[in-house]
């Protein structure tokens, strides 16, 4: 019996519009997990002093709440007391040349770093992208800096700022 490769992959892809939103929803929480577990492994290999925020609780922390910003995957700890790097991890959301993020997004990332400079620390944003699969211990790195500039597109009437893909780092 022949198969139709490209009905077969089609039943694989989520982005196609048969595919319900509530499959696709699953799909973009378990991608999510997945890039924190990747990154969490990278975190633990270089000894950094960190910890995970957790994601399962729906309800957010008062005070990030009331500067209308995201909780991060993780806050990650310097040798200099006052610096904090706050990280995100993305698995998903990218083209084929770009990373996206939402522009509503980037928007309250900005807020947290806003606030965390106002408590007195030296923030800074990271986003880290793990390629995972046959290449897990590689990823992209991308500051908040790299989205707040990036180029604004509208897709499905919505605003994103895309970043072209950089370097691929090693762990």
């Amino acid at each position: 019996m022949m198969v139709d490769k490209r009905s077969l992959v089609a039943k694989l892809n989520l982005s196609d519009t048969t595919a319900s939103e509530e499959k696709k929803k699953e799909y973009r929480i378990e991608a999510g997990k997945a890039g924190e577990d990747l990154t969490q492994s990278y975190l633990d290999k270089w000894g950094t002093i960190y910890f995970r925020i957790e994601q399962e609780t729906k309800k957010l922390p008062v005070w990030v709440e009331s500067i209308g910003s995201k909780r991060p995957d993780f806050i990650a700890f310097t040798s200099t007391p006052s610096e904090i790097i706050v990280i995100d991890s993305k698995l998903h959301n990218t083209n084929k040349e770009s990373f996206l993020l939402e522009s509503d997004e980037i928007i309250k990332y900005e807020k947290l770093i806003i606030k965390l400079n106002e408590i007195g620390f030296i923030p800074y944003h990271m986003f880290i992208f793990p390629i995972g699969g046959m290449a897990p211990n590689k990823f992209f790195c991308l500051t908040l800096d790299d989205f707040s500039n990036g180029e604004e597109t509208l897709i499905d009437e919505k605003k994103f700022r895309q970043v072209k893909k950089g370097c691929v780092f090693h762990v």
